[in-house]
């Protein structure tokens, strides 16, 4: 009988990898919510175990800076105005919201506006901030559902863990989560829509790729899956 142990090595990349994963997603989420830069969280930390009074915070206004822009958009198309205008025009802003950042395109599509509103809810940014983290938290925890059922299928447990390792292991991922970038949502969104095609529900696996096409640049070629599978109803929805 052929030996089907994994090779020794392999649960030891894993670990390496699980741990400089959990290093950038600590790192992402908190710079995910909250403009203190790390260094200074752990100073804060010392302060409180060792009693001693806590130097002057450091701060990074650039954390979240995708999370603001798209939280400013929102607050002016609740009030009917396109924020396009405002970015280009900020001479025209309202003082009780403010002018939107930069003098390009945003890089989302127009149908955003209206899918990115569950993504960006009435609240204030703080809270939309917070909000993000949970939801891109489930959306990790999906990506890792989906590695390591895909790496237990292919050699067993072990590689499951090493698939899941892997995905975590990405510079990419402290760099979205820092910006408050939609990546790791899409990348859910877009293995739910494979889930719910494999087993025949288009509608579904439209709606997930539907809200995908947040950003058409990763998603819009899984179209051409549901196409391939004949699932002509979901395309249609999505």
């Amino acid at each position: 009988a052929s030996d089907t142990s994994p090779p020794p090595w392999l649960n030891w990349a894993t670990a390496v990898l699980l741990a400089l994963g959990f290093v950038y997603l600590v790192g992402g989420f908190h710079d995910l919510v909250t403009d203190d830069t790390l260094l200074c969280t752990l100073q804060r930390l010392k302060a409180v175990v060792t009693g001693k009074t806590q130097t002057e915070p450091e701060t990074n206004s650039q954390h979240a800076f995708d999370v603001r822009m798209r939280w400013l958009e929102q607050k002016y198309i609740r009030k009917g105005i396109n924020p396009y205008d405002i970015e280009f025009h900020p001479e025209n802003a309202d003082p009780a919201i403010g002018r939107i950042p930069g003098n390009v395109a945003s890089g989302y599509p127009p149908w955003a506006y209206v899918t990115q509103a569950v993504l960006v809810p009435p609240l204030s940014y703080s809270g939309v901030r917070w909000y993000l983290a949970f939801v891109n938290a489930l959306a990790y925890v999906a990506i890792g559902c989906w590695a390591y059922s895909v790496g237990n299928r292919a050699s067993g447990r072990d590689a499951g863990w090493f698939m899941v390792a892997a995905c975590l292991a990405c510079a990419g991922n402290a760099v979205q989560l820092r910006w408050g970038n939609y990546a790791a949502i899409v990348m859910a969104l877009l293995i739910c829509m494979n889930f719910f095609s494999k087993r025949e529900q288009p509608i579904l696996a439209g709606l997930f790729l539907g809200f995908a096409m947040l950003k058409p640049q990763n998603a819009m070629l899984f179209t051409f899956v549901l196409l391939a599978r004949k699932q002509w109803l979901a395309v249609i929805v999505a």
